[in-house]
């Protein structure tokens, strides 16, 4: 299988993750809001995510040997 840059060789991997590149939007309000009500937010954060992403980080954090293979840009 040929792919767009090298494979890495010189250690063991316990995952490999392919996958796509996502943004989160994290946002913290004061409480669950009532139906058809408006609150003001108390935090806004943007964050790198994506499904495969995510899990190769928390994999990682786990202490396994991972890997992600996605692109960012054009």
């Amino acid at each position: 299988m040929n792919f767009p840059f090298e494979l890495r060789t010189d250690t063991e991997l316990d995952c490999v993750g392919f996958g796509t590149n996502a943004v989160d939007f994290l946002i913290r309000v004061p409480e669950y809001p009532a139906y058809d009500s408006k609150v003001e937010l108390t935090e806004y954060v943007r964050a790198a995510g994506g499904e495969v992403a995510t899990t190769m980080a928390g994999l990682s954090r786990l202490g396994l040997s991972t890997v992600y293979v996605g692109r960012f840009g054009r």
